[in-house]
């Protein structure tokens, strides 16, 4: 995709969101391997806030809305999660950005032609790791794994639509897993 065109369907978004088009700047964050994702800085009157935006690959996720709703009703789950355990002297507080919700569409993602769009904060200081390297880092994936489990043992599933057949599925990402024989060492 072109720069422009790239920079255009941003500015489109971010009009829609907050009523301006003042993107200052943008970078592609090009360590995901499905979707289009973008930290931009956006500047209204003096302020400049950051957000990462996101373009849902529809090839790869046929119903789009779907992928952000579930992730809306996670937060959800989040939030009612951490107001059940105020859960502040925990070592492992699992952060989750904040889905913004266009205010047009009163809905958490916006269409720009057939391609769809999601907003959410940017959580300073954060990173992605896309490769283990560590026992540590195994530690604390099992812990923050272990919170998610906790926060979902009382939801009901299905209210969470599967955008992929197996997508949800953790049996067979520890089929998958053990299948691999893996040496993190």
């Amino acid at each position: 995709m072109s720069r422009h065109r790239t920079q255009h369907e941003l500015e489109e978004v971010i009009s829609s969101y907050f009523g301006c088009k003042y993107l200052t700047k943008y970078i592609a964050l090009t360590n995901g391997l499905v979707n289009e994702t973008y930290l931009v800085d956006i500047k209204k009157n003096s302020n400049i806030s950051q957000y990462i935006i996101q373009k849902i690959n529809k090839d790869i996720f046929p119903n789009p809305p779907s992928v952000i709703e579930n992730l809306n009703i996670l937060l959800e789950l989040k939030n009612n999660y951490d107001q059940k355990q105020k859960r502040a002297d925990s070592k492992y507080h699992l952060t989750l950005p904040r889905l913004i919700i266009n205010p047009e569409t009163r809905k958490p993602f916006f269409k720009l032609d057939a391609n769809y769009w999601k907003v959410t904060e940017f959580i300073a200081n954060s990173y992605s790791i896309s490769k283990v390297t560590s026992m540590e880092q195994i530690k604390e994936i099992a812990s923050y794994l272990g919170i998610f489990h906790l926060m979902t043992t009382s939801f009901e599933a299905n209210r969470f639509v599967e955008p992929l057949s197996g997508f949800h599925s953790m049996s067979k990402y520890l089929d998958e897993f053990d299948s691999h024989n893996l040496n993190i060492y």
